[in-house]
């Protein structure tokens, strides 16, 4: 029988995802299952405590700018990377 392989994305802007993921990886190995995780939403170098996580990348990823409340898709096209985004979307 061959050994699970699961590619796990993981939102790296708070809200506890990086936590649950940890405890996550931790599972993970115990049960000896291959995982390449993907962390998105803010710079590599912000990260930190990462040596739970085996096989790890990073990307900037996709993040909507607001203005008075509502979704402004100027900024969020000048806040963003949309050619690097998508170039990080089509190497999956």
């Amino acid at each position: 029988m061959t050994q699970p392989h699961i590619l796990y994305g993981v939102q790296g802007t708070g809200n506890g995802h990086i936590s649950r993921a940890r405890l996550m990886a931790e599972q993970f190995q115990r049960l000896d299952v291959n995982v390449d995780f993907v962390f998105s939403g803010r710079h590599q170098h912000s990260y930190f405590a990462m040596e739970d996580f085996q096989n790890t990348q990073y990307s900037t990823g996709l993040t909507l700018a607001t203005a008075n409340g509502r979704t402004s898709r100027s900024k969020t096209l000048t806040k963003n990377h949309p050619l690097r985004s998508l170039h990080n979307t089509m190497i999956w």
